[in-house]
């Protein structure tokens, strides 16, 4: 893990991309004190000295000398080839410092925990950003030019191609980066959740008693777990997943994949859109409270109802 000190953050003047934002609000946290200068005046760039980090500008990679572009023609690439945008490259070398900082953990003490969550968003959000920069979207990440992705919405912040007022495009990468950084940290806190989650659901999975659904001790994100198991402890047959919620206890289906809505198996089509005595009546359960009409969640006030929601749903 790279320590970093620095009094000055160097990036281009002009217009703004993901990259460079994501890069500066990750360098501002580390040192919250650093100036920032926006210029493409390559004898000021020349001229930065050791306490000053250069990145997106300046063609150079060099992070002994705190340089991290990814323009010149020798470019640093991932394993896969893909090549590194300012962001891939800083997180590379103080993104785990950032993990640390942002939730308090100690470097040394919390080495695998913040290992594991500065990987998984490397392969992640920090990949998407460098393939949509470097224009080299691979089959996996053409959702990345939808207008409402991350990069599109921080580039909206750019001003208009008519404001040509002193200063506007400084303050709209201000403005921009106060929105990303939120965002950025938000990543980094449910990342965490998630792999803590994970442990969770799998020792579920593993000690269940039916093979077709399995009982979480808290309402928790179970599904991208279940998916990556695959038919490892038959975790492809489970079909419905029960957990306690604040005031009730829920039954969830468990969708076929992490991008669409469709359940390996749905809730009864007789309780779709009923509530309160309507579906107890309907199941026979007393304290049903809830069906979806899009019968992907049933709720009771206790975990025997559920479980009873259940058993008619295991048996449709």
């Amino acid at each position: 893990m790279t320590g970093l000190a620095a009094h000055t953050l160097i990036t281009h003047s002009g217009s703004f991309h993901a990259d460079d934002l994501l890069a500066f609000v990750l360098l501002r946290t580390l040192q919250p004190e650093a100036g920032l200068l926006r210029t493409r005046d390559a004898a000021r760039i020349e001229a930065a000295d050791a306490g000053t980090v250069v990145f997106d500008v300046g063609m150079a990679y060099a992070p002994e000398g705190l340089r991290y572009d990814h323009h010149q023609p020798s470019r640093a690439r991932r394993p896969e080839g893909l090549a590194y945008s300012a962001f891939g490259l800083v997180w590379r070398h103080h993104g785990q410092a950032y993990v640390a900082r942002v939730l308090g953990l100690d470097p040394a003490a919390d080495a695998p925990r913040i290992g594991a969550i500065h990987a998984r968003l490397d392969a992640t959000l920090v990949r998407d950003i460098d393939a949509v920069d470097n224009g080299e979207l691979q089959p996996d990440q053409t959702a990345l030019m939808h207008p409402l992705s991350l990069p599109n919405l921080l580039m909206a912040f750019r001003p208009a191609f008519d404001d040509d007022a002193p200063g506007a495009q400084d303050q709209a990468f201000l403005r921009a980066a106060s929105v990303a950084d939120p965002l950025l940290r938000a990543q980094v806190e449910s990342t965490d959740a998630a792999l803590r989650a994970r442990t969770i659901v799998e020792d579920a999975i593993a000690t269940r008693a039916d093979p077709r659904w399995i009982e979480l001790p808290r309402k928790l994100d179970y599904l991208e777990t279940i998916l990556a198991l695959g038919s490892r402890h038959d975790a492809d047959r489970i079909r419905f997943v029960v957990a306690p919620a604040p005031g009730e206890w829920q039954l969830n289906t468990v969708n076929r994949t992490l991008d669409g809505f469709a359940a390996r198996q749905d809730l009864p089509a007789a309780w779709a859109g009923l509530r309160g005595e309507a579906l107890a009546a309907a199941t026979g359960v007393p304290d049903a409270t809830f069906c979806h009409a899009k019968r992907f969640i049933a709720i009771a006030q206790s975990r025997h109802g559920a479980l009873a929601l259940l058993e008619q749903a295991l048996a449709a």
